[in-house]
């Protein structure tokens, strides 16, 4: 018995020691073969005569079971890929984060507020007017701003390092708390260079920082209010250590550089870290072969 294969679809075949060097048809591609002398040898092309080969039904059923696999993988990774990003809505910005965004944006608030005074004062009256002077006031804007946007700072850090799957309302709160410390400083820093600064390019940094934050926010709110926070603005990608170091560096870096070598105000410093952080972010999973 004579084992070889077809060489144009891999064909596993059989034929009789007397077939060697006459001609078949291949059962699969029908393409005209010559029956080899040896074994395990790829046919060459032909067309004559076509005794009867004996199929391989083993190899067959394989090949069928493999490719019925691959096609059920490939089934199930698109419709990861379809359910993890965001259906093609009408929007202004960009509302997609990874836990590699989401980190640089936590961990360059967190390095700031360690480092800077002024950015932890503007912090502590920002908080004290949130709450305001009543007890429903306080209990407001503790529970409906507060609560939600702590809980997606630690939550940011923490499924930086963890593999565990998240939850929808832990996505939520991560969105939650990206669009408003995003929108926030960018308000803020288009705010202090607008009052601060007579440069025409620092002025057009203003305007664009102000209007990006408007839009951040109207899109959001047409999330809220349509009720799509069905949390496929958080990816489901865990973030490799490589990428979570990479990200540190690079908010680090960025930092030092525009607070003490250009002397920049924490808003400004910390609206370029959140600038970085979508780009460095997915900079770094392409890199590190993560995406």
């Amino acid at each position: 018995m004579i084992r070889f294969e077809c060489k144009i679809c891999s064909r596993s075949i059989e034929a009789d020691d007397e077939n060697a060097g006459e001609q078949i048809n291949c059962p699969q591609c029908d393409t005209p073969l010559v029956v080899p002398e040896t074994q395990h040898v790829t046919a060459k092309t032909g067309a004559k005569k076509q005794p009867d080969a004996h199929i391989d039904a083993e190899p067959q059923q394989k090949s069928c079971e493999e490719s019925a696999e691959a096609s059920g993988l490939d089934k199930d990774l698109e419709e990861l890929v379809e359910e993890d990003a965001p259906a093609d809505r009408m929007r202004f910005v960009n509302l997609y984060f990874d836990e590699g965004s989401l980190f640089m944006i936590s961990f360059s608030l967190l390095v700031l507020l360690a480092i800077d005074s002024n950015m932890r004062q503007d912090v502590h009256t920002f908080i004290l007017r949130l709450c305001g002077s009543s007890a429903l006031t306080a209990f407001l804007g503790v529970c409906l701003l507060l609560v939600p946007f702590f809980a997606g700072l630690v939550l940011s850090v923490f499924h930086a390092f963890s593999k565990r799957e998240k939850t929808f309302f832990e996505k939520a709160a991560m969105l939650f708390f990206a669009v408003a410390v995003i929108a926030g400083t960018g308000l803020y820093a288009g705010w202090y260079i607008w009052i601060s600064s007579s440069g025409f390019w620092l002025l057009i940094f203003a305007v664009w920082n102000i209007v990006y934050s408007g839009l951040l926010i109207v899109d959001f709110e047409r999330i809220v209010f349509a009720d799509e926070m069905d949390g496929e603005y958080v990816s489901d990608f865990d973030a490799s250590f490589s990428e979570v170091l990479f990200g540190a560096i690079a908010a680090v870096i960025v930092i030092f550089c525009c607070r003490y070598r250009f002397g920049l105000h924490w808003a400004v410093t910390y609206s370029i870290c959140t600038t970085f952080a979508s780009g460095l972010g997915r900079a770094a999973g392409w890199v590190f072969g993560l995406r």
